[in-house]
């Protein structure tokens, strides 16, 4: 160790806010990047929040730690990781020998270091219990209140029931269904699924529905077509006219419209194509259509479900 520097031990049951706060005491500054986000908390759209500490003072600030230690979230999340910047890569850290960075010599004690006149940029990933889950994280210091929130998604946010008209033999049902992530993905990934009741039986079932003669699911897809133009042009042609009084053929200018070219252009419909593996762009909505031929004097509902819960009222 060279220059000013100061030792900091943390016993047992040592939290991260505990510790920035200690380092707040001697002048560190904790710095939010993000703020209040909102993300489902999953793992393909994990809550993902930055922040940096700045030492702005002529002392480095050595971390002595066995034990890993926690940062609290309310309520409760099912992971999370705590990652430092170290040469350009998010390297995980708990601040114990185990996750110590390679600049460290192997026979030291300490196992971070807050260098003097310097900033540590760190990113926090966490996986909620639940994507509805709103989620606090706090640091607390005499200076200032770093309080950000990762909200919940609101499940009415997912799906919306577009139409469901009476039918007799050929029906047909249409949901919009929403990506509220930040990423791309399918909508078994998102957890929808298309179930069917009956009067009868209002058990969800997705097969072995003998009121059912056969249905399709499609979705609402831009589809480019190309059509094709009939360009003209005018031009000057000169044709021979006969001179009744001058009893001879003189030439005259007119005129014409003829043909000139095709023109190819390209446009863009919405059509509705059967679903494969296709994935929904972050924050997008598409239409999902469902058709479907029963029997005249039976009732059937085709339903969209997150997770479980039936979407059955308009939106």
């Amino acid at each position: 160790m060279s220059g000013k520097y100061k030792r900091i031990y943390l016993g047992t049951g040592a939290t991260i806010v505990s510790l920035f706060v200690l380092l707040n005491i001697y002048g560190l500054q904790i710095i939010d990047q993000t703020g209040d986000i909102v993300c489902a908390g999953t793992i393909q759209d994990p809550c993902v929040s930055y922040f940096n500490a700045y030492n702005p003072t002529a002392m480095s600030f050595y971390i002595y730690n066995y034990d890993e230690i926690k940062l609290d979230f309310t309520p409760d999340v099912k992971d999370y990781k705590l990652y430092v910047k170290y040469y350009g890569k998010w390297v995980y850290t708990n601040f114990t020998m185990e996750t110590r960075l390679g600049n460290i010599p192997k026979d030291a004690k300490y196992v971070f270091v807050f260098p003097r006149y310097s900033t540590k940029e760190f990113k926090l990933v966490g996986y909620k219990l639940k994507p509805t889950d709103t989620v606090k994280w706090t640091f607390s210091t005499p200076d200032a209140e770093l309080d950000p929130i990762w909200e919940g998604i609101e499940e009415s946010d997912f799906v919306k029931l577009i139409k469901n008209e009476p039918c007799l033999i050929d029906c047909e049902t249409i949901y919009e269904v929403c990506n509220p992530t930040n990423k791309k993905m399918s909508l078994s990934e998102l957890g929808f699924d298309v179930n069917f009741r009956t009067k009868k039986d209002m058990t969800l079932k997705k097969t072995n529905i003998p009121e059912l003669r056969g249905y399709t699911i499609e979705i609402e897809q831009n589809v480019t077509k190309t059509k094709q133009e009939s360009i003209y042009k005018t031009v000057t042609k000169q044709i021979s006219v006969y001179d009744n009084i001058t009893k001879k053929n003189t030439t005259k200018d007119v005129e014409v419209t003829e043909f000139d070219k095709f023109k190819i252009t390209d446009y863009t419909v919405k059509e509705y194509k059967q679903i494969n593996s296709n994935k929904l762009e972050p924050y997008a909505c598409v239409m999902i259509k469902i058709s479907g031929t029963k029997k005249p004097n039976e009732a059937i509902e085709p339903l969209i479900t997150f997770n479980g819960k039936v979407y059955d009222k308009l939106g």
